[in-house]
């Protein structure tokens, strides 16, 4: 978990006693705050803000609900290795376009960067589109807060923000849980 130093300066000024009319020299005290961010913005120029904040329009986005293979046999014969790192079986995907793959594009810019753990088990992947063009895809893990970008690399995000719950909370409604979805299945 990264943390970040916020010095704040606390400056007591006295410049004048109205009543005695004398000059007093200012003081001044600083002290040191340390405060935890589990949350920030994509830094400028960084990969991560790129592939959110920058993401032109997109005319279609799939998202597949993955295993990872963290939990895969090695023999299994619909595995797919991802970016040649990560072996991983796609169960099931969806296909959004139009002003439906544009809402989740909006939802996904919104998503900061943010610590991370290392289990790294993937749930979905997703690939953006702009026309017939991928723009890119990656693999997301709620569990660790961590998603592969392009780069191959880990990056953390903050996937108990208001913008990691709203994503998680859209790639749920794309994929219910199995139990739910039998539960609908019986119901009138």
């Amino acid at each position: 978990m990264k943390k970040i130093i916020i010095t704040i300066l606390l400056s007591l000024a006295i410049s004048c006693d109205v009543e005695s009319q004398t000059i007093r020299p200012k003081r001044s005290r600083s002290r040191t705050v340390t405060v935890e961010v589990d949350s920030w913005v994509p830094e400028k120029g960084s990969l991560f803000r790129k592939l959110t904040r920058e993401l032109p329009s997109v005319s279609k986005v799939q998202v597949s609900q993955i295993q990872s293979g963290l939990s895969l046999g090695l023999r299994s014969a619909d595995v797919v290795v991802f970016q040649g790192k990560e072996p991983i079986r796609i169960m099931s995907s969806k296909i959004l376009v139009g002003q439906k793959a544009e809402r989740f594009a909006k939802i996904w810019r919104q998503v900061n960067r943010g610590g991370a753990n290392a289990c790294f088990a993937p749930a979905y992947l997703i690939k953006f589109y702009a026309g017939d063009e991928q723009l890119f895809e990656t693999i997301v893990c709620f569990h660790c807060r961590n998603l592969m970008l392009t780069d191959g690399d880990f990056w953390g995000f903050d996937a108990d923000g208001p913008a990691g719950l709203n994503l998680l909370k859209e790639l749920k409604s794309l994929f219910p849980p199995i139990a739910e979805q039998a539960l609908g299945a019986d119901s009138p």
